[in-house]
């Protein structure tokens, strides 16, 4: 409840408020493509990996296939970025 009066909107958390902004962001900026960085985080099935179960959800969701890269190897936050970086490759303004 903090956080929701924090922000003056419901908060979700976690994985479905992730996916939630996805969703917002995409229809804000329907131009942009969609990164979404999602390795394994299980010691033992490295083949679990949550990007790939996220794209069947995004399209369903109407975000157009061609918008979504998937980036599959993360397996921590700072990965995340340093995969993700690589990724955009954003211009120095």
């Amino acid at each position: 409840m903090f956080v929701s009066e924090a922000r003056k909107s419901v908060a979700i958390r976690g994985v479905v408020e992730r996916l939630s902004v996805i969703i917002v962001l995409s229809r804000r900026y329907p131009d942009a493509k969609i990164i979404f960085s999602a390795g394994s985080d299980d010691l033992f099935r490295h083949d679990l990996k949550e990007a790939h179960y996220v794209k069947p959800w995004l399209e369903n969701m109407r975000v157009a296939a061609e918008r979504i890269v998937l980036e599959d190897q993360a397996r921590n936050t700072y990965e995340h970025a340093v995969y993700c970086y690589r990724i955009a490759k954003p211009k120095a303004s």
